[in-house]
């Protein structure tokens, strides 16, 4: 029996276009093995797999019909956390159900290919690349290697059974790819171009801005977009105007003769661009004002970046004109000048913390606990939060700690048992809120129909006091807004459940960003009188909390809860590796029984 054979059968009944090709190994490695081939793009026939594959040794995917593959070439990086590296932005761009969605394959020079399906339609792009070196260039104008690009219409790929093809999950294939939507596919696109070494595409340099700045009570953007049109700066990369249609300027890309097609209008009335074209900086079917359109020329779209360079330039209101900055203030307290310490110290509230000074006499009043989790080295139950604590659970892909961590939200369900395999609830009749930010719709019920059924509860309705929410779909100024906005909608919280921490946080590497969330999180619930549980995915190159975000998060945490499962016994270890005010109590180990229920084990 030939496999590759069967191979060509199975996909082209599951509705795909495939090819024979040369196998590694020979002299026209990886080249198709038939002529005219593009014709099987939109037909293709069983007398052609018979034809085409009797003989074959290997076999390749034409990629068609909305089929798309980020080609991964790790031979020639000279990073050799690329892929890890990679893989972990994209995870945190789309969320861990799209990511575990994708279909990962390994080629034979130890690259990979990211498989999914997408409705926008390209051909093959060049996403990242780096300088060739002096000791790789074959010719003068060798001075480039391309680590990331994707195949698309147009183009193909080898895939299994050929020799030294794999699928990274073997009960994963080809015809398991998922089709994404246009937000999570351009967010694919833009995680692999983050890592381009060279940038001539994706960074211009900037124009010169000799234009009024208007300012006084406005923000960089409202400033920049009132001194600003989006002429200003297309005319300056090369777009040219082609003709007027109505109350609509037509403008031919840079590279192109104003012969051919146009690819963007522009409106005078609203003074937006608005781009259809998919071959330049700008991302296709989208409206950019002047602050956006300056921001995809020149900061590859990113707007904080953007902001922060016309703030220098002397956009928006000027802040320091305004009020003395902090380090203004810390240098004026370091100082030796006595009449200027007066004028910055407000003297009634140093009196008001003056008059907080340590009581011995007075010993202060001793939060209960309303979380707890068996302790078998005491044969008992201990706290490990209170009304108006944060704890945090940790863990990898896979590592149960979205189910774990919803156990201990289940043991405040009304009418529910208040033991849910290791932890004890006392939450005295409060409200739950249940917020999932990263699992898709399948995913969310079954946690929390686990959440009911080992709460001893019915599967089929929700618990009174329990208010669950999928956010995955919600942008994340609406995730922010709606965090706090729930809370005050249900009031009287006792537990607030957060699993995708990372997803209220634009970069979770940037530390006043990831300082401020925590904080803000923190405080919401000190301030309220809940229990906060974070679910945070640790990166895969360091099996860590995910940067600055997962550094607070460890530090104002009462109790940091690690979930490490072990890739070949499949069980999950709960390791407390932190906390505040009481003892870790030993690992327990949890696993799934043989219908799908979680259950437990004191070490």
């Amino acid at each position: 029996m030939n496999p590759i054979l069967e191979e060509a059968r199975r996909l082209n009944k599951a509705g795909f276009s495939v090819i024979p090709v040369f196998e590694p190994s020979h002299e026209r490695g990886k080249t198709p093995a038939c002529s005219e081939w593009r014709q099987y793009e939109s037909n293709q026939t069983e007398q052609d797999i018979e034809r085409l594959f009797g003989k074959a040794k290997g076999i390749a995917l034409i990629c068609c019909n909305g089929l798309e593959v980020l080609d991964i070439d790790l031979k020639y990086s000279l990073n050799e956390n690329l892929l890890t590296e990679l893989l972990d932005s994209i995870y945190n761009e789309v969320g861990e159900s799209v990511f575990n969605s994708l279909v990962l394959a390994q080629t034979t020079s130890g690259g990979y290919h990211l498989c999914y399906r997408t409705s926008i339609i390209e051909g093959n792009q060049k996403l990242a690349s780096r300088q060739t070196l002096e000791s790789e260039k074959k010719h003068e104008k060798d001075d480039r290697r391309v680590l990331l690009e994707t195949r698309a219409n147009g183009g193909y790929i080898v895939l299994s059974p050929t020799d030294g093809y794999t699928y990274d999950n073997p009960s994963k294939t080809i015809t398991d790819v998922p089709t994404l939507s246009d937000c999570d596919r351009n967010a694919i696109i833009q995680a692999a171009r983050d890592f381009d070494e060279i940038g001539e595409v994706h960074q211009r340099k900037a124009v010169k801005i000799d234009k009024e700045i208007k300012t006084g009570s406005k923000s960089v953007i409202q400033a920049f977009n009132e001194s600003h049109t989006p002429l200003d700066f297309i005319l300056n990369e090369g777009w040219q105007y082609k003709n007027t249609v109505g109350k609509n300027e037509r403008y031919v890309r840079p590279g192109k003769s104003l012969r051919e097609g146009h690819g963007a209008t522009y409106n005078e009335d609203l003074e937006r661009f608005y781009v259809f074209t998919s071959s330049s900086v700008f991302e296709p079917d989208q409206s950019y004002d002047s602050f956006a359109t300056y921001a995809a020329l020149y900061h590859n779209s990113d707007f904080s970046l953007a902001a922060k360079d016309l703030y220098h330039k002397g956009y928006g209101d000027r802040v320091s004109k305004t009020r003395e900055t902090h380090q203004e203030k810390l240098d004026i307290i370091a100082s030796d000048n006595d009449t200027h310490k007066k004028q910055i110290q407000d003297v009634s509230k140093m009196e008001a913390i003056f008059k907080k000074r340590l009581d011995l006499s007075v010993k202060p009043k001793e939060e209960p606990s309303n979380l707890f989790v068996w302790d078998n080295y005491k044969k008992d139950y201990t706290g490990i939060a209170g009304y108006g604590d944060m704890i945090t659970f940790l863990g990898g892909s896979k590592s149960r700690k979205t189910a774990i961590s919803s156990m201990a939200c289940a043991t405040g369900l009304i009418g529910g048992s208040d033991e849910v395999l290791m932890f004890k609830g006392d939450l005295q009749g409060k409200n739950i809120i249940h917020l999932e930010t990263e699992q898709g719709n399948t995913d969310h019920y079954n946690t929390v129909r686990e959440m009911h059924w080992q709460a001893q509860l019915p599967t089929n309705k929700n618990s009174t006091n329990f208010y669950s929410f999928s956010l995955t779909e919600e942008s994340l100024e609406d995730k922010v807004a709606f965090f706090e906005y729930v809370i005050n909608k249900v009031g009287n919280v006792g537990y607030l459940w957060l699993d995708g921490i990372v997803d209220l946080c634009e970069d979770f590497n940037d530390l006043k960003e990831s300082k401020k969330l925590v904080g803000y999180v923190r405080q919401k619930a000190a301030k309220e009188g809940f229990i906060l549980c974070n679910v945070l995915h640790n990166a895969k190159s360091t099996g860590l909390a995910r940067g600055h975000l997962g550094s607070f998060l460890e530090e104002k945490s009462k109790a940091l809860i690690n979930c490490t499962r072990d890739k070949e016994l499949g069980y999950t270890t709960m390791e407390f590796t932190h906390t505040r005010g009481f003892t870790p109590p030993p690992n327990m180990t949890v696993e799934h029984d043989a219908n799908g229920h979680l259950q437990w084990y004191a070490n």
